[in-house]
């Protein structure tokens, strides 16, 4: 793998936020234009931009085993993150690790990987609201009714994709 003066891989996971934050301001215009509603369109394109900066951390590059970037990124979070996120954030993703080979077409593919991953997190969503029911976790497909919190979904689910499609180039040589 090619390396830089600087020691770091081609395809380490600092170059893959660093082209994610570079995608933000496309995010913004692309969530400019999700929305039919005039007024809605800045808080769409500002949703569109959050599931872009999001992709740092749910990363196709969860399916790595060991520590990734992004489980860094959360463990590096001040007071909370070394003690708390952290962990919940590594136990959540190390099935994902053990369940996809790096870089397999389901893991890193654009557009499926980002279902996938979605698709992981609700179902460890709802596996602890089957466990623990005292948690009083709400069901989630009743929360989005309306248009507007459609949109807002597909806004940020948008800007995820945006962010992993960012991160497939970067692997297969597009973007350095």
């Amino acid at each position: 793998m090619a390396v830089n003066s600087r020691g770091r891989e081609r395809s380490d996971g600092y170059y893959h936020a660093q082209i994610t934050y570079g995608l933000m301001p496309f995010a913004f215009v692309l969530g400019m234009y999700m929305t039919p509603h005039a007024e809605q369109a800045g808080t769409t394109a500002l949703l569109c931009m959050f599931g872009c900066w999001l992709g740092v951390f749910i990363s196709p590059d969860l399916d790595l085993p060991g520590l990734t970037f992004s489980e860094w990124k959360v463990i590096r979070i001040p007071f909370i993150g070394r003690y708390f996120l952290g962990p919940i954030f590594v136990m959540i993703w190390f099935p994902y690790s053990m369940l996809f080979r790096h870089r397999s077409f389901w893991s890193h593919g654009p557009g499926i990987s980002t279902i996938i991953r979605i698709l992981y997190m609700l179902s460890i969503y709802y596996a602890i609201r089957a466990v623990v029911p005292a948690l009083n976790l709400p069901e989630l497909s009743g929360m989005i009714e309306s248009d507007t919190q459609k949109i807002s979904c597909m806004s940020i689910i948008a800007g995820l994709m945006l962010s992993d499609i960012g991160h497939w180039m970067r692997d297969i040589g597009i973007l350095s």
